[in-house]
């Protein structure tokens, strides 16, 4: 069976095709550095980006088959072709660059319910050539997992499933499926955003996700 794997590459978001099926359990433990869905997922988050740039605009509430947004149970998990039945309900968000040093994460309380991708922002003077890729994503979280499904223009839509523990600032998680691998960037919640900040080997580089609660 083949599924894709959602890859942020140097200068756009890609689709690598991988022969992986999924795994039907999750993973026992909690995170540790590297390995995740992106280049160079490591760690340290931070505060929304600031930026005259413009962002997506408001999105209707929905759940993730059209139905209530919110609650603890998520979306239902499939075995086989898909992860889960969680559906893309994000408008699409052009990526950014800003010359500013990567910001650092706060933590906080993580509501449980859907989220999409609202601002996706490198960070490093070397970053400037990085913005324009083009994506939308849709997250649900729960107490203790992640379901994620993303899509980026001329590729088809991807599927993840993670468990992840939150320890101060950090959001460790590993990902069940399709493929096993893991990270540790550090994060910021309120009870309306959830911002994920990945750190390259320069810590003061890299790119923050954030999301809005629908």
């Amino acid at each position: 069976m083949k599924t894709f794997r959602w890859a942020v590459g140097l200068s756009s978001v890609v689709f690598v095709a991988t022969a992986l099926a999924c795994g039907s359990e999750p993973p026992e433990g909690a995170g540790d550095e590297g390995g995740g869905a992106g280049a160079d997922r490591d760690a340290t988050a931070g505060p929304a980006p600031s930026s005259d740039a413009a962002v997506a605009p408001p999105l209707a509430d929905g759940g993730p088959n059209g139905g209530e947004a919110g609650g603890e149970e998520g979306p239902t998990e499939v075995d086989g072709g898909t992860c889960h039945s969680l559906a893309d309900l994000g408008v699409e968000v052009t990526s950014r660059a800003v010359s500013a040093p990567l910001p650092t994460g706060q933590g906080g309380t993580i509501a449980p319910g859907r989220y999409v991708l609202r601002d996706f922002v490198y960070y490093g003077a070397s970053k400037a050539g990085l913005a324009g890729s083009k994506l939308h994503e849709t997250i649900y979280l729960t107490s203790a997992k992640q379901f994620i499904v993303a899509t980026s223009p001329g590729y088809p839509p991807v599927q993840e499933s993670r468990t992840y523990t939150a320890e101060g600032t950090y959001f460790y998680w590993f990902s069940y499926c399709p493929e096993r691998h893991n990270s540790n960037p550090t994060y910021t919640a309120t009870a309306t955003t959830f911002q994920l900040v990945y750190r390259d080997v320069d810590p003061k580089t890299g790119y923050v996700e954030t999301y809005e609660k629908m």
